[in-house]
Order: structure tokens, then sequence, then C-alpha cells
């Protein structure tokens, strides 16, 4: 079957969504992104070395 070039198989999910759907979610996850960033970068909280932190996510994926 051949893919339609307004189609994108959505990887997380596997299915075949419309290209302009995709695009929203691309930009609605990059939004996200920028917010949080902006959100820890006010934050004027103490900084932790990145060893450390790197540990921390690595704990909490387990």
């Amino acid at each position: 079957m051949p893919l339609l070039p307004d189609y994108f198989i959505y990887p997380k999910t596997l299915r075949m969504i419309p290209f302009r759907l995709y695009e929203k979610l691309v930009a609605d996850s990059e939004l996200d992104e920028i917010k949080e960033y902006r959100s820890a970068k006010a934050h004027k909280g103490n900084a932790i070395p990145f060893e450390q932190a790197f540990r921390e996510i690595e704990d909490t994926i387990k």
C-alpha cells in the first residue's frame, strides 16, 4: 500500500495520521518544552551538578 503524501506514520502509536495533525502535535510538544525550559530558568533554586541530575533522572526511569 503506497503511503499518501498527506499522511504520516506516528512513531509512538504506529498509526497513520494526517500530516497536518502531526505538525500540530510537534508544535504543541515544542511549545511545552519551551514553557518548561523558561519555568526552570526562572526558578532561583540551587544548581546541582550535571552528574547528580543525570543520576536522579536515570533512577526515576528504572
